[in-house]
């Protein structure tokens, strides 16, 4: 009976925080902030940690693209909240990683579940010189700061 009662006890909690407002605030560049685009490829819940507070930052094109603008010129952190449930096991996490967004440069975000069960999150830029169009992100490290509230 205890273990039902946490599970409810959690799951009103859960819910009683989503009703209450505290959802991520969206990021918006302030007027005059050079930004560039990421298109965003992957699974789970997007996200943008920039001066140690974490924002949702994506945003739907009229093709159904997700595409965010980050901040350029500075090192950012993006992430994902990933849970993926296959009907046979579920699996959860928070992969994230930080680089130096370059004004004018678009980029490709993505995230997913490997082989091993283990999350990874990767981000490439746009390269029209390149056959499959992308290129590495040489600036690529590990994320600054964590994006789980």
């Amino acid at each position: 009976m205890k273990p039902l009662i946490r599970t409810w006890t959690c799951a009103l909690a859960c819910a009683a925080s989503l009703l209450s407002g505290c959802a991520l605030p969206v990021y918006k560049p302030q007027p005059g902030v050079v930004v560039a685009k990421v298109q965003w490829m992957g699974f789970g819940e997007p996200a943008l940690c920039l001066d140690g507070k974490v924002y949702q930052v994506w945003t739907r094109d009229s093709g159904g693209v997700r595409t965010a603008e980050v901040p350029t010129g500075n090192r950012i952190s993006l992430g994902s909240r990933v849970y993926i449930d296959n009907g046979n096991a579920s699996y959860s996490c928070q992969p994230a990683v930080s680089f130096v967004p370059v004004a004018g440069q678009s980029y490709f975000a993505n995230t997913g579940l490997r082989a091993t069960n283990t999350c990874f999150f990767e981000v490439v830029k746009a390269d029209a010189d390149k056959d499959t169009g992308v290129a590495p992100e040489e600036s690529v490290r590990p994320s600054l700061c964590p994006l789980v509230r």
